[in-house]
């Protein structure tokens, strides 16, 4: 590994080779590294992870787990060969690694109404840490560096994967979206362009790979069509685009209108046909029928439809509910889901307010404002909020100063009840704050430790509330992953002799919301003992005990 790095820097110094082209090189040779480097410790891990128990003598306790540099770089020996090969000495070391990683989680608190299953999820995330562009000599110029790991977590903070992928410090990772069980899309940034090449990771087996035929797209967002896997979608300025993966080229262009300038997040629904799109700068978003090719309706400053605070105020028509927004989603029952950076463009950083979570419930007359989480700092770009099965969000931030408030981390990933309870944290500590000797240190967009967005997702579909009684076997369920659509599942109910007692294929709801199903029992004899087995499309499986009364 480090002497093809060597070769990558000397074909860079002696032919002047740009950062593009640097990135894609360094990506077919990464790709071969990043695999023999992973997949053991991956598989290692996995089987710890199959093997932990999904319940703790009191829930309702917190508890806290702690990773220093020394234990990372303990735990995978692909991070000491990173840090080997850029050289990381102990002044510039938290450039490379974190400081720290905390984690602090309450299982009641993720638990909600599903229970102990919920705390079997993963999270998936790309962590990364530029320079600061301050501390270099022309911007993003020949001494700016990023460091990017791809970094995979249970919740009780046992990490299952810790990757660095370097790219000759050109290209960072954005966001993380679900693909299928094993696999997530990636997309990237090159220089710091906020274009880059798209890959898939395939977390079990560790294989990473280009998937854009090394075309670069919008790093901001992606989204695969619902029946083709060869074409996804990206946001492009004025409006959206679908790509051939398979070439790279652009198939169609949608113009959503004329003023549209910051595109940053497009999630496309009810089988592609209905589009939410994110204008940041102009503090909106847009309803976008894609069949017909027109605007429904706008939401925000300047919108076409009325806005209405909690309190039921209305909001005057150049007034919004969201500034500088990031990562909106719509996750059914006219529920939207947005991280509202709070960033006003008159202003200057320092007289910006706090960055809030908030979900909207947007119909075809109104916009009401429905739940808001305020966070301790303001975040000028990134952050996500996802609903996950129990109905709590998951977040992550950055803050943009680094004071008592928000503490000495860098950034944070939360997940957060509706009664705004802290069910599960994850902060990265860089080079921190001295307390001690300032109030407050102040940060840059490009500066320190970041991550884009963050994906919950289940080894196995969750299934429970779990009830037999008469012949008649009902269960509440959700998929491994959200989707935007409907995802195929069956449900097999077997007898301990071997009977088929039912069989049932299902579609699981859109968005991640539950899924109810109910089974009815071929046979006439009664079996107080039998088994549930839950199965996805691509094959990821639970089995669940099944006792039924008369």
């Amino acid at each position: 590994g480090n002497r093809i790095r060597i070769i990558l820097d000397n074909i860079m110094k002696s032919h002047s080779v740009s950062l593009v082209v640097a990135s894609l090189l360094s990506a077919v040779v990464l790709s071969i590294i990043f695999v023999a480097v992973s997949k053991n410790k991956t598989n290692a891990a996995l089987m710890n992870l199959s093997e932990k128990k999904e319940d703790l003598e009191n829930p309702s306790t917190s508890i806290t787990r702690t990773w220093t540099q020394e234990q990372l770089i303990n735990r995978f020996p692909a991070i000491k060969s990173y840090l080997d090969s850029v050289n990381a000495t102990d002044s510039v070391i938290d450039y490379y690694l974190p400081k720290e990683i905390v984690f602090e989680y309450t299982p009641s608190t993720i638990e909600q109404d599903i229970g102990p299953m919920a705390t079997s999820g993963l999270v998936a995330m790309a962590l990364y840490c530029f320079r600061d562009v301050s501390e270099t000599k022309n911007g993003w110029g020949e001494n700016a560096w990023v460091t990017n790991y791809l970094l995979l977590t249970t919740l009780d903070g046992d990490i299952v994967d810790m990757q660095p992928v370097d790219f000759n410090g050109t290209t960072n990772f954005m966001a993380v979206k679900p693909y299928s069980g094993d696999v997530l899309t990636l997309t990237s940034s090159v220089g710091y362009t906020m274009y880059g090449p798209l890959y898939q990771w395939h977390w079990k087996t560790g294989l990473l790979k280009d998937v854009s035929n090394g075309q670069h797209v919008d790093g901001h967002d992606m989204q695969w069509a619902h029946t083709n896997d060869n074409i996804f979608y990206s946001p492009n300025s004025l409006g959206f685009e679908s790509i051939s993966a398979k070439s790279g080229e652009i198939v169609k262009e949608y113009c959503i209108a004329d003023e549209v300038c910051d595109v940053n997040h497009v999630q496309l629904y009810n089988e592609d046909k209905k589009v939410l799109v994110s204008d940041r700068l102009n503090n909106l978003l847009y309803a976008y029928d894609r069949i017909l090719n027109k605007t429904v309706w706008t939401v925000g400053e300047n919108g076409t439809l009325p806005q209405f605070d909690l309190d039921g105020s209305r909001l005057q028509v150049n007034n919004s509910l969201f500034w500088g927004q990031h990562n909106p989603e719509y996750f059914g029952e006219n529920e939207y889901y947005i991280f509202d950076n709070n960033y006003i463009s008159t202003k200057t950083m320092s007289d910006q307010g706090k960055s809030r979570l908030i979900i909207i419930d947007i119909n075809s007359e109104n916009a009401t404002l429905k739940w808001e989480y305020t966070l301790p700092g303001f975040s000028a770009v990134y952050g996500d909020n996802d609903r996950l099965p129990t109905s709590n969000v998951l977040t992550v931030w950055w803050p943009g100063t680094l004071n008592k408030e928000t503490d000495i981390y860098d950034v944070h990933a939360l997940e957060i009840s509706r009664d705004k309870k802290i069910a599960w944290t994850m902060k990265v500590k860089g080079r921190g704050c001295d307390f001690d000797i300032t109030s407050s240190c102040n940060r840059s967009e490009t500066g320190g430790w970041k991550i884009y967005s963050a994906e919950r997702f289940y080894y196995e579909p969750l299934v429970y509330n779990v009830k037999c009684f008469d012949g008649t076997l009902t269960f509440s369920t959700h998929n491994t992953f959200k989707y935007n659509n409907p995802y195929p599942g069956k449900a097999t109910w077997i007898a301990p002799d071997g009977t088929l007692l039912a069989f049932n294929p299902f579609s699981w709801n859109a968005f991640w919301r539950t899924t109810e199903i109910t089974l009815f029992s071929r046979s006439t004899t009664f079996y107080p003992h039998s088994t549930l087995t839950v199965t996805n499309k691509v094959g990821q499986t639970r089995n669940v005990d099944v006792e039924c009364s008369i």
